[in-house]
């Protein structure tokens, strides 16, 4: 999304000759079930379509841990900002705010569980396309705010589609698989450590900028063939980057667009999905339809969510569920919304039936929220132009309540998750902030006072999927805070590091074992493994041995 947007009308009308109405599948029927805070009615459109089938794949098995999710739109994506001298002043440039970690607070708060953070990374690059460390750094401080939260952040490349570093042509092919290449390798390292929540975004709306067909195309494959062609190589490209730099982003899920992200692009013959080994894909699409209701403020604009608006985004959902979801490849809906028009119960109607047919289709959208509102009550030009603010930035306050009830209520019966404790340590740690089959959701922190070193680890169940918590160092004596993402049923195992025999204890009978694994006279499990590596190397040989001996001999040397 930018500040000013062109609509897909013939794109939409084309494609409306080519594919049958979905009008059947309308029950034309909305149950209405509250009134919100300023008496808008707030419908429930989930019987519009029944929940719909799809094959079962672990991609649609993690999409649907999502709920509803907000941009940070026009924040860290403001460009070519001319009356900027700080380059970190481009973070409120064009939304005349500061991210800060109360307004995330307010959006994780509000309901929300997946943000997505649009970045321009152009006016932040050297001529090698070295990203700024200033600007990157400021970038992974808000991703952090959202992620230790327990929130599905959605990083991407926004507003460098141009002749100069992203464009889909023959011509430019190279230039921009040079510029894709040298971005995601810098944001896979500066990311790694980050777990599967952060998902990354190949790039925003790839198109033929300043072209006469940017927005308006009548012939579906011809006039976008070129640009089709290389938008599905320099997916490629992303993706074949982001895998070799191994780690997280061996197996992270990766969000792939194609013409613009508009919807009927995306069904398209031509636009074809990159290979991936770890086969974690989520196709992404931006929905602003019709746009006479969702964006155009003058001539024809309309301030009514009708059933001819309704009809027409019925039709894209049911196109990309045809194609991808009843496949079992995830879709996300990254940006949707419209502008406000002095049209709360419209407004309201829109959101909802978006979020809950999406749902009902196996998707999950993503609404835009740019921090712009309309203060005069417009309802065409003017104030009400670009104006899809839902939360102020600067005071934190909920501006479309209404819009947000509606949303969520389509998630208010989302399952929590049951936590379970495996203590190993013979009653020799203590926990703080978490029991025994608790319930929670997102990110947990919790904190273990233990004189002897412990590992952490948390597991699906599954005794092969252990992972490692990293310990936090407290002010307190022999105290460490951990944090767990609950997105599933989960079991914290805590153990003393070195102690293989799981008796409670760490001595000469472990380091012995350690010994006897080394020369291959003794097998290990999982866990074992884990314990015995104290000097954290990646092996278990004599050296870890050694160190068990020596903490058993009063030599502490174990670390947590």
């Amino acid at each position: 999304m930018k500040n000013c947007r062109k609509p897909f009308f013939l794109i939409s009308l084309l494609m409306l000759l080519i594919f049958a109405s979905c009008g059947s599948e309308t029950k034309n029927k909305s149950n209405m079930v509250r009134a919100g805070a300023s008496g808008t009615v707030i419908n429930d459109y989930s019987s519009v379509v029944s929940a719909q089938s799809c094959k079962d794949t672990e991609g649609m098995r993690f999409i649907s841990r999502m709920t509803v999710g907000i941009n940070l739109g026009n924040q860290f994506d403001a460009n070519n900002c001319s009356w900027v001298s700080n380059e970190l002043d481009y973070e409120f440039a064009w939304s005349k705010a500061k991210t800060t970690d109360a307004y995330i607070d307010a959006v994780f708060n509000a309901g929300f569980n997946t943000i997505r953070i649009p970045v321009s990374w152009h006016d932040h690059v050297d001529g090698n396309y070295k990203i700024s460390e200033a600007w990157l750094n400021r970038v992974s401080e808000v991703v952090k705010y959202c992620y230790d939260k327990g929130m599905f952040v959605i990083l991407d490349i926004h507003h460098d589609v141009s002749q100069d570093y992203y464009y889909p042509t023959d011509a430019k092919y190279n230039q921009s698989a040079k510029y894709m290449t040298a971005i995601w390798n810098q944001l896979c390292e500066k990311f790694s450590d980050y777990g599967e929540r952060l998902i990354f975004e190949s790039i925003n709306e790839p198109r033929l900028t300043g072209s006469g067909i940017e927005w308006w195309v009548s012939d579906i494959e011809g006039q976008w063939g070129e640009a089709i062609k290389n938008i599905v190589k320099l997916n490629q490209v992303f993706v074949d980057t982001v895998r070799a730099s191994g780690g997280n982003n061996a197996t992270r899920y990766l969000m792939v667009p194609s013409y613009a992200d508009a919807p009927d692009p995306t069904v398209t013959k031509s636009f074809t999905l990159p290979n991936d080994a770890a086969n974690h894909i989520i196709v992404t699409v931006h929905s602003y339809s019709p746009y006479d209701f969702a964006q155009n403020v003058w001539g024809g604009s309309t301030t009514s969510f009708n059933d001819s608006a309704k009809s027409e985004n019925l039709r894209q959902l049911k196109l990309l569920y045809e194609k991808y979801v009843k496949n079992g490849i995830p879709v996300l809906i990254g940006e949707f919304g419209c502008v406000d028009k002095n049209n709360d119960q419209d407004f309201t109607n829109y959101v909802s039936y978006m979020v809950g047919v999406s749902k009902q289709y196996g998707m999950r959208a993503v609404i835009w929220d740019n921090n712009a509102f309309n203060t005069s009550g417009a309802t065409s030009g003017g104030d009400a132009q670009d104006t899809f603010g839902l939360i102020n930035r600067s005071t934190c306050q909920i501006v479309k309540p209404n819009a947000i009830d509606a949303m969520m209520q389509y998630y208010a019966d989302m399952p929590g998750h049951t936590i379970k404790l495996d203590d190993k340590t013979a009653g020799g740690a203590v926990f703080e902030g978490i029991e025994n089959n608790m319930t929670a959701n997102g990110s947990v922190s919790f904190k273990l006072k233990s004189s002897v070193p412990c590992i952490v680890l948390s597991s699906d169940g599954a005794t092969e999927n252990y992972s490692r918590l990293k310990a936090a160092k407290t002010s307190e004596e022999n105290c460490y805070e951990f944090t767990v993402d609950v997105t599933d049923d989960v079991t914290i195992t805590v153990c003393f590091l070195g102690d293989v025999n799981l008796d409670g204890s760490v001595d000469s009978a472990d380091a012995l074992k350690v010994l006897r694994f080394d020369v291959g006279n003794a097998d290990f499990d999982a866990l074992q493994l884990l314990l015995a590596d104290v000097t954290k190397d990646g092996k278990t040989d004599s050296a870890d041995a050694l160190q068990i001996l020596r903490f058993d001999v009063g030599k502490p040397s174990l670390e947590w």
